[in-house]
């Protein structure tokens, strides 16, 4: 169920546009307008100090009136409001980002199962002795199969790469592999078994408008990985290495540390 989990969906829970294929401004519901504010606006904040201010207009106006602070219950109850939100348990409220944090990394993965990321991550602790541990667990996630072909923009998104291998379309050294998890090797060669690249979303067209007449320019693939190597003519993408930890990113805001904090104590 989670393969066929949908994008939208996705998105929907973690309040930030994961894959970055989601047309924001056709979302016009009231179930949307939470992930919009987080995206566009920092709403939160804003709403925080304007109660902040009012409270204190309360004050100034309650020691006017009356300054003993042991007799007014109603100055008691404000100086705790104003509090309120300076004194989080904090456990909580780390458990609560870590959480969140591992959410996004694993639906951008593809909603891989719980108990293999943390088998592989404490897999990696053992044999390294706690050494850039995150580093490493990144860069072996990055060479799977299912993340080379969204990478390298032959799937539009993660699950259709997946969908894709499950149903054997694709061949590594000419061997049909339907495990989405296989771990790429060094100069490992990736081919199409009977799959057709759509042209509309490989592809920008560049346009000129003259007097109302558009002609074509040029057709740029968009591929600006460098670990990466694909032929256009004969659609067959080479692994030329594993990538680098400063080459890898994410099209949303991703706290690494909260993750590797989130394996290691839970």
């Amino acid at each position: 169920m989670n393969k066929l989990r949908p994008r939208n969906k996705i998105c929907f829970q973690n309040n930030k546009n994961i894959h970055a294929n989601l047309n924001i401004i056709k979302l016009k519901k009231k179930k949307w307008q939470l992930l919009k504010n987080n995206i566009f606006r920092k709403t939160r904040k804003l709403d925080f100090i304007k109660y902040q201010v009012k409270i204190k207009k309360e004050l100034k106006k309650a020691f006017k009136t009356s300054y003993k602070v042991n007799n007014n219950n109603s100055i008691l109850s404000l100086f705790k409001k104003l509090n309120q939100f300076k004194r989080p348990e904090k456990k909580n409220k780390l458990y609560k980002e870590r959480l969140f944090a591992k959410q996004q990394f694993k639906n951008f993965y593809g909603c891989i199962p719980e108990y293999q990321l943390k088998n592989l991550f404490n897999y990696l602790k053992t044999r390294n002795n706690n050494n850039n541990i995150i580093h490493k667990f990144v860069i072996l996630l990055e060479s799977r199969l299912d993340m080379i072909i969204f990478r390298s923009k032959i799937a539009k998104t993660i699950f259709e790469s997946k969908q894709i291998i499950n149903h054997g379309k694709i061949k590594v050294n000419n061997q049909i592999i339907t495990s989405s998890n296989y771990i790429l090797k060094r100069g490992d060669i990736i081919t199409l078994n009977n799959f057709k690249i759509v042209k509309k979303f490989y592809y920008i067209k560049k346009k000129k408008n003259i007097k109302k007449s558009f002609e074509l320019i040029k057709t740029i693939r968009k591929n600006k990985v460098n670990y990466i190597q694909f032929n256009n003519k004969y659609n067959i993408c080479i692994f030329l290495r594993k990538p680098l930890f400063k080459e890898i990113k994410y099209p949303f805001d991703l706290d690494l540390k909260l993750v590797d904090e989130f394996f290691k104590y839970n």
